[in-house]
């Protein structure tokens, strides 16, 4: 089976060095796209809470308050 599975696709066969190499350089990408998504979760999450501090807000505000 695997033989007619080389024969159809062989262009598509791995090198010998690019089995556990391409895992570590994917898992490293995630890692990397994960710490990025968490770093901008954190920055909005601390945006938003700023925004509600009195030190943020305009002086009319506090006026009003």
């Amino acid at each position: 089976m695997r033989e007619l599975s080389r024969r159809a696709f062989p262009n598509l066969e791995p090198g010998p060095d690019s089995g556990p190499a391409a895992l570590e350089d994917a898992r490293a990408l995630r890692r990397r796209q994960a710490a990025a998504a968490e770093v901008a979760a954190l920055r909005r999450a601390w945006a938003e809470r700023t925004k509600g501090s009195p030190a943020h807000k305009s002086s009319e505000e506090r006026k009003s308050a």
